[in-house]
């Protein structure tokens, strides 16, 4: 979990790497930062974008992957990775953009995705799913201690926070 940040539960958002599950979403913007890098030094016209171009269709693509997101945890539909990777894309190619040409951009970006997460958890808390997503987080963090069952490790999840439940 450690590098793919998903627990168990999660592992179909993630690929493997050998022995290392890495997240889908993260790795693409990963790629996308490296295509934009190199895509801007390869053709220099991407240069002369203007940033609210850049800007709208960051935006656009992080309001759609937020309200996709909220959609597949609160149980509406099922995301699929390649959805995953195309907005990872997307937001990395912008990102590495508006970081070689506009400061202004790259912070408005920046925002525009801490916005995200808030409609995120806020998308969550109405389709009643917030709880659940963080239980999960929350289970698949804890490493158990040697020898300790399901039993001892839910009560040690409800001493540090009475909301979380695993499930049985």
């Amino acid at each position: 979990m450690v590098v793919s940040h998903h627990p168990p539960t999660q592992y179909d958002r993630t690929f493997h790497l050998g022995p290392i599950r890495l997240c889908v979403r993260c790795s693409a913007v990963v790629g996308g930062i490296a295509a934009s890098l190199v895509g801007g030094h390869c053709h220099p016209a991407m240069r002369d974008w203007a940033p609210w171009i850049v800007l709208v269709i960051a935006g656009l693509t992080i309001a759609v992957g937020v309200l996709l997101f909220v959609l597949n945890e609160g149980g509406r539909r099922a995301s699929s990775n390649l959805e995953r990777t195309v907005f990872g894309l997307v937001v990395g190619a912008a990102l590495a953009w508006c970081w070689q040409s506009s400061i202004p951009g790259l912070i408005a970006l920046v925002s525009m995705l801490v916005a995200g997460q808030f409609f995120s958890a806020w998308g969550l808390q109405r389709v009643g799913a917030l709880d659940r997503f963080f239980g999960e987080y929350m289970a698949g963090a804890v490493i158990p201690p040697e020898g300790a069952d399901a039993v001892s490790c839910q009560r040690f999840l409800c001493a540090c926070d009475g909301a979380v439940r695993l499930p049985r």
